[in-house]
This record gives C-alpha cells, sequence and structure tokens, in this order.
C-alpha cells in the first residue's frame, strides 16, 4: 500500500450496508466519494452521507 492509498483510507471501519453501497456507486460517485475521503479524512463518514441515506432507505423498502 502506498502512502497515497493510505491516506485515502478512513481512520473508522466501514460498515457492511456502506461497503454494499460503495460497490454499487457509479464510476462518477466514485470518483466523488475518493475525493471526499481524500479532502476530509477522518471528518468523512459514508453512512452519514445524503446518498448512503437515500440508498439505505431504498434498501430497506
Amino acid at each position: 500500500m502506498t502512502c497515497m492509498d493510505k491516506k485515502s483510507l478512513p481512520d473508522h471501519a466501514i460498515p457492511r450496508e456502506a461497503d454494499a453501497y460503495i460497490q454499487s456507486m457509479t464510476p462518477l460517485q466514485k470518483e466523488l466519494h475518493k475525493m471526499a475521503q481524500e479532502k476530509l479524512g477522518s471528518s468523512y463518514f459514508v453512512e452519514r452521507s445524503k446518498g448512503f441515506l437515500a440508498w439505505n432507505a431504498a434498501q430497506k423498502k
């Protein structure tokens, strides 16, 4: 793992549901997700994002 790869990883565990959400993202969404991780670092929680919350609600219907 390079320094840049390690920098883009969150400092916290990613819930299983969030991992499924990330796998379902379009290429553009994945790029934006990566950018958010890089810019916000440990302050970014994918499971608190509007996209994840909408996706999670749709999964529970």
